[in-house]
This record gives C-alpha cells, structure tokens and sequence, in this order.
C-alpha cells in the first residue's frame, strides 16, 4: 500500500515506524484517501506521489527529482511544486530537472540545458 512504501522508507533509514509521519507525508502529497490502497492499483501520478513521499518522509540533506510535475494534473502539479518549495526553505538542498514553468519561476537558480547552454 501507499501507507507500507512510505513506512518502509524510514524503516529502512533504521527509524521506528511513525504512523503520524507517514499519515502527515501522503497528506502532503494529496494522498490521504488512498493511503490503505495497493500501489499497483493507483495511478501514474498517484504512484509519482507516493514515491515524493517516499522521499520526503526520511527527511533527506539532498533531494534531487526528475520531472516532479510530469504525470500530474494542474493542481496536483501546483501542490508538489510548493511542497518542493516548502522542503528547500526548511533546509533541504533540493535539485529538480523539469521542464515546468512554474517551478522553474520559483526556484532559487536555473541552469538552461537547452541548446547546449550548459
């Protein structure tokens, strides 16, 4: 389930299990109402999320996230781009490749890739 991926998470970080913190992650990620369901049986995005809150939940000095936003909608994309903003003002370093204007807009500083500027 959501709720087991994310509690393996920080079991694996050799932390004891917080139901509280897990609840709290998928809740951040929008994903309180299918925290009981198998992943296999969520969307591409869903399953997107849950690894976000894979990631989020063990607390990381480093976040790097590849196309965060891509398999989301509008809204879902808008949440994950302020939970990535929230993160990194909480003191996280957080590295994000993305084509996503609007996380583009809001991050510290940008490197273009595009035509090889890089």
């Amino acid at each position: 389930t959501a709720t087991e991926n994310v509690a393996l998470s920080i079991e694996i970080r050799g932390r004891a299990r917080d139901p509280a913190l897990v609840g709290q992650v998928l809740h951040s990620v929008g994903l309180t109402e299918r925290a009981g369901q198998l992943v296999a049986h969520l969307s591409a995005g869903e399953r997107q999320r849950v690894a976000m809150a894979r990631a989020i939940a063990i607390e990381p000095a480093l976040l790097l996230v590849d196309e965060p936003t891509s398999r989301l909608d509008r809204s879902n994309a808008r949440m994950i781009g302020e939970l990535l903003v929230a993160i990194a003002r909480r003191g996280t370093a957080v590295i994000c490749a993305t084509h996503d204007d609007e996380i583009i807009s809001r991050s510290d500083a940008t490197i273009d890739l595009a035509e090889g500027d890089a």
